[in-house]
């Protein structure tokens, strides 16, 4: 015998014949339950997998901030470099420089500055 689920809506009410009388209407919904359980089982599979890769996401985002770390770190003794050419191009160089020459030069310091911040 298979088993299934059932849902009974039930009223008790006086009758002037029989005196208290019970109807029982009863209405199967396995298959609702059934839905309802896979359902479940799908959440559970998505929770599980948006987990895994909220991990995998991380630990990438961890790679990329050592990355962005090492550039960033690598980058810092070649742009002092070029500071310090250009700025011995403004002092010895400045009068021979045309404006847009100048105008470069005075530019990277404070790009330096941003970066460094």
């Amino acid at each position: 015998m298979d088993s299934f689920w059932s849902h009974a809506n039930v009223a008790i009410f006086d009758h002037s014949k029989f005196g208290k009388v019970l109807v029982s209407v009863q209405q199967d919904i396995t298959d609702r339950k059934n839905a309802e359980s896979q359902i479940k089982k799908l959440n559970e599979e998505l929770e599980g997998r948006v987990i895994q890769r909220t991990e995998l996401l991380e630990a990438a985002n961890k790679e990329l901030e050592a990355f962005s770390y090492s550039v960033s770190h690598d980058l810092r003794a070649p742009l002092r470099s070029v500071h310090g050419f250009t700025k011995i191009l403004l002092e010895d160089y400045e009068p021979i420089l045309d404006d847009e020459g100048k105008r470069i030069c005075k530019i990277y310091p404070q790009a330096q500055l941003r970066w460094e911040s």
